[in-house]
């Protein structure tokens, strides 16, 4: 049965595990990606991990974090309809408003990209890579001079599996299958 699991997984004793987000990719939304993508296979069974693209070239945009960042996946499955998906929700927060930030926001906004997060372990996993995510952008003032003055992303997606991995090499200025474009 395609449903039946293949394989266990020790726990380790070692506490090397690092959480957080360090920086998200962020590009407009493409329809055929996912068609595009070359799934790896792990031991007989559909992989998680996208290793290459028939094409690729796809223009992303890098923003850098700082502070308490995160994307959470839940499973949400409904027994009498006989489905399983998984939805992916978020904040990121990006420090001090400008009006080149803003500009990209509205538009954000307004799009619905797919978002690739890179973890403090090295980790990198695309979100949205079939249906885009939502985003919802918030600004703060703060109300004296030491408080958050910014901008609060809100990401929301929903797939019918938990966000790939993708391999690091993907990722890259120039001939990458994510180019990532330079920041003005």
């Amino acid at each position: 049965m395609a449903c039946d699991i293949t394989a266990g997984r020790n726990d380790s004793n070692c506490l090397d595990s690092l959480g957080g987000i360090k920086a998200i990719y962020i590009g407009n939304y493409e329809k055929g990606m996912f068609a595009d993508a070359t799934i790896s296979e792990v031991g007989g069974v559909a992989g998680q991990e996208i290793t290459a693209f028939t094409t690729g070239g796809y223009d992303v945009f890098k923003y850098e974090l700082r502070g308490t960042n995160n994307i959470d996946e839940a499973n949400t499955k409904d027994i009498n309809a006989g489905t399983s998906i998984f939805e992916a929700s978020g904040t990121i927060t990006l420090k001090k408003q400008d009006a080149t930030t803003q500009a990209q926001m509205v538009l954000l906004s307004k799009g619905r990209p797919q978002i690739i997060a890179e973890g403090y372990d090295g980790s990198f996993r695309i979100f949205g890579i079939k249906n885009g995510v939502d985003v919802t952008v918030n600004t703060a003032s703060g109300a004296d001079m030491n408080e958050f003055n910014g901008y609060t992303l809100t990401l929301a997606s929903k797939e019918d599996n938990l966000a790939y991995f993708v391999d690091s090499s993907l990722i890259g200025a120039g001939n990458a299958a994510f180019d990532v474009q330079a920041n003005s």
